[in-house]
């Protein structure tokens, strides 16, 4: 209620938007929110390609979307993100459903509310995400910090033994990540056949893997932890 009245001392109407695969639920909870005297529902569609088209039209300060299609929505493709204004994301998930959680947060989403709890839960994340907010369950949020830290340690552990490696180690490692094998990396470098062999030894030796393999895999993780962090 506090929300609300600060709202409507600063005569502002929040712009919302509903992205729900079951039409009938989407309007009921637009008829629900725009009972609210701080709220405007400017679309209820069924996918993220109609919020696309939506937001190329009007401006959105906040859409609540199902978890399925939130990632698409808070984190789409670098053309659309530069065409238009990105509203702030409100998760509205099913009871008990909390795979994706992780991820949307990693992605920016503002709010978490399952289906299952009271309106007002979800009216304070739509008036908290407009307000630069987060909202999540406290369990929730204790679970994604928790595997947010344990997937920081793991990068970490994996920097520090890529670390142990040389340049020209790193840039095999590249190369045969690559699909190239090990004569192509050869060739590549402008090294002998020999000396190739020798630098995977002392990768496998380094990174106390057993196979080239896996050594590559373990790169290959590394690059790919290192993107998910930037």
């Amino acid at each position: 209620m506090a929300e609300g009245l600060r709202w409507r001392r600063l005569r502002f109407v929040l712009k919302v938007m509903l992205v729900d695969r079951s039409r009938i639920f989407a309007e009921a909870l637009a008829a629900r929110l725009s009972a609210e005297t701080d709220m405007c529902v400017v679309a209820a569609v069924l996918s993220v390609d109609e919020a696309s088209h939506v937001l190329d039209r009007f401006q959105v300060d906040v859409a609540v979307c199902d978890e399925s299609q939130a990632g698409d929505l808070a984190c789409p493709p670098p053309a659309a993100a530069r065409a238009r204004c990105r509203p702030s994301v409100v998760v509205l998930a099913e009871s008990g459903s909390q795979d994706h959680a992780t991820a949307l947060v990693q992605v920016g989403v503002a709010g978490w509310v399952t289906r299952d709890q009271p309106i007002e839960l979800l009216l304070e994340a739509i008036r908290g995400a407009a307000l630069g907010e987060t909202r999540f369950p406290p369990t929730l949020l204790t679970r994604v910090l928790h595997e947010l830290t344990a997937a920081r340690q793991k990068r970490v552990a994996v920097e520090d033994r890529l670390g142990t490696l040389t340049e020209r180690e790193r840039e095999i490692l590249l190369l045969l990540g690559e699909g190239l094998d090990r004569s192509e990396v050869a060739a590549r470098l402008h090294l002998s056949q020999h000396t190739v062999r020798t630098h995977l030894q002392n990768i496998r030796t380094n990174l106390a893997v057993h196979s080239t393999l896996a050594a590559v895999a373990l790169a290959r993780a590394g690059s790919s932890e290192t993107a998910a962090a930037g």
